[in-house]
């Protein structure tokens, strides 16, 4: 599981470029299949078989940095992973063309709620809408059943 990819220093949350880059050449070295969790799930309610060797690969939040650093080293070696994304608008984020394009790459496009808020200090209304949003505006731009929500927490919540 990622969340940023960059040389940014001091941070638990964030990985080098050359880091992620030597991970995923490890991955494909050692014969690692990466595997979406439309895959797993699959897998795991009898449906289908996985390869050998799955992983999951999975990127939180929709940062700049998952489209201009790790979709071409994901891509370099034929990995499908899954992004979890906000759905608001902010210029820090994923274009919906940009989202386009790394779907059409193999890299299945999930919600992390709309705005990142913690949901546990909302009322059952204001979550609901949180959580429904995303995923009407994920179906929407992206022509998908999304499937997939990754929970927010104000621990993890990172901001640049």
């Amino acid at each position: 599981m990622y969340h940023s990819i960059s040389e940014e220093k001091g941070n638990d949350a964030v990985i080098s470029p050359a880091l992620f880059a030597e991970q995923m050449a490890y991955l494909h070295s050692q014969g690692y299949n990466p595997v979406t969790l439309d895959q797993l799930y699959d897998y795991l309610t009898g449906q289908k078989g996985l390869p050998p060797k799955p992983v999951a690969i999975t990127f939180d939040d929709g940062y700049r940095d998952t489209y201009e650093i790790a979709l071409p080293i994901l891509k370099r070696y034929g990995f499908k992973s899954t992004l979890f994304v906000l759905t608001a608008d902010s210029e820090r984020r994923l274009t919906w063309q940009e989202l386009r394009e790394m779907k059409a790459a193999g890299m299945e496009i999930a919600s992390h709620s709309y705005t990142h808020r913690n949901l546990a200090g909302m009322t059952a209304t204001a979550q609901a809408d949180e959580i429904t949003r995303s995923k009407e505006l994920l179906d929407r731009n992206l022509n998908q059943d999304t499937r997939f929500f990754c929970y927010p927490t104000a621990a993890s919540a990172r901001r640049r």
